[in-house]
């Protein structure tokens, strides 16, 4: 009986010309977007593998015969885009891709547009997934706002009642052929995860199995988005006229999508506002001046690294120790700038915390910031990515710089000849970029998850409850 409801719709849907052309011009819209992303982030990885190959080429024949002075010549490291950034780019292109590693300074990535925002929400829809998210509801819409009203217009809902019909049956199967529209819709985007899947280089640290696994999550999130706009389509045209059904829908449209999203960011920047970037930095530069941060000086970095080499090579004084001092006393140096840094990062990580709480607060009145969110956290492409890689590259900057000033400590310096002067400077790994799992992103994002499927409950319970005066 549903399915025999879902193809009646379904023809009549295809005998509409409009319709029809709308669904068709839709999907080529969305072909071309998957096609032109997947190529432009394709170029982008490529280019990035390059750039890495270079920075690595770039250190290990440098020409600089002291590891200390090596850490001050540095090195690049290249962030290099997620496999599904094709689908969904978030805010990846806002956050800078490259950051330079050197001794004493901690840099930020270049091209980073960090402002006082949670820039979480990018509204132009022209990324597969924005089209999907943004779009798709307006589709839906045009299909969905008349088709229970119809009946009661055109004076069928009797006979169809007469013949055993139930309420419930008809909503059920409106709201299948809708979907079913829906999930047709959606296509071009599940051809290029499957593509995604297939053909990814193995450059990153991403298994084929965790890939899968983000692209099914990924893909399975969005039709449950859908789902719970054909659920709100449905159930206003059962209740409303068609002209005041299609108001209503698009009113929905506009609140969840644009307006609420907006008031979010904005409400999370007013209550929490980063500090300004000039005053920190300021604040460090006069800290390591001084030499000290009003909580630890440099003396009891120095201190406690004279204390520990006395006791690990069992002299007494400094003068017999069998290393290069002033090289150990950088050890300290770099340990004092770190605390600074660290210091200052976890200041600005508390900030965004408190931000996105107040944004993951409002999932549950807004459906498009829940996709959002776990759709760009899927995809590799949102802040906590990016704050990964971060992190990784100031990790890997902290351990070459003290393998390289234990080396100068230690007396060990590259030489003349370029192969042991190469296989001297290859003790500094290669730079590892690496993704955590699935399951990790959906934890952290359990709120917005919650928020969707809460959601596309309360509509499919709406759409299933008898109108006052209904049959059932």
């Amino acid at each position: 009986m549903l399915w025999t409801i879902a193809r009646k719709e379904l023809s009549e849907l295809g005998r509409d010309r409009s319709v029809v052309a709308v669904l068709a011009t839709y999907v080529m819209m969305l072909s071309i977007s998957c096609a032109v992303s997947q190529w432009i982030w394709a170029e982008r990885a490529s280019a990035q593998a390059s750039r890495q190959y270079a920075a690595r080429e770039d250190w290990l024949n440098q020409p600089t015969q002291s590891p200390h002075q090596a850490t001050h010549r540095g090195t690049v490291v290249y962030k290099c885009p997620s496999p599904l950034a094709g689908v969904d780019s978030g805010v990846a292109p806002e956050l800078g891709t490259e950051i330079r590693l050197e001794a004493h300074q901690r840099h930020e990535t270049v091209n980073s547009a960090r402002d006082n925002h949670v820039r979480m929400l990018r509204l132009d829809f022209i990324t597969p997934a924005l089209l999907l998210q943004g779009v798709s509801p307006l589709v839906i819409i045009l299909i969905s706002h008349g088709l229970m009203s119809r009946e009661h217009e055109q004076g069928t809902w009797g006979l169809l009642a007469s013949v055993g019909l139930t309420w419930r049956k008809a909503v059920f199967g409106k709201w299948l052929a809708v979907y079913c529209v829906a999930v047709g819709l959606s296509t071009p985007v599940l051809l290029t995860l499957i593509s995604t899947v297939i053909w990814s280089p193995r450059g990153i640290e991403m298994s084929s199995q965790e890939l899968a696994v983000r692209a099914a999550a990924l893909y399975g999130s969005n039709l449950l988005y859908l789902a719970g706009w054909c659920a709100v389509g449905t159930a206003l045209s059962a209740r409303f006229s068609a002209g005041t059904s299609f108001v209503l829908l698009i009113s929905c449209w506009a609140i969840w999508t644009l307006i609420l999203p907006r008031l979010a960011v904005d409400l999370a920047d007013s209550r929490f506002p980063l500090p300004d970037e000039h005053s920190l930095r300021d604040s460090r530069a006069t800290a390591v001046r001084q030499g000290s941060d009003g909580r630890h000086s440099l003396q009891e970095f120095n201190a406690a690294l004279e204390q520990g080499l006395l006791q690990k090579y069992g002299v007494a004084k400094l003068s017999d120790l069998p290393i290069d001092l002033r090289a150990a006393r950088l050890l300290a140096g770099e340990k004092f700038t770190n605390a600074l840094d660290d210091r200052a990062e976890r200041q600005i990580s508390e900030i965004f915390q408190q931000q996105y709480r107040v944004v993951e607060d409002l999932v549950w009145f807004s459906p498009y910031l829940s996709i959002r969110s776990i759709s760009s956290a899927l995809a590799g492409t949102d802040r906590g990515h990016h704050d990964t890689f971060i992190n990784a590259a100031e990790q890997y900057r902290r351990a070459f710089v003290e393998s390289m000033n234990t080396a100068e400590m230690e007396r060990q310096f590259p030489g003349t000849d370029a192969a042991a002067a190469r296989a001297f400077w290859s003790q500094v790994p290669e730079f590892q970029q690496h993704f955590p799992s699935a399951t990790t992103v959906l934890s952290a994002h359990r709120r917005s998850l919650a928020g969707l499927f809460f959601w596309c409950l309360a509509l499919a319970m709406l759409a299933l409850l008898l109108p006052r005066g209904g049959l059932s």
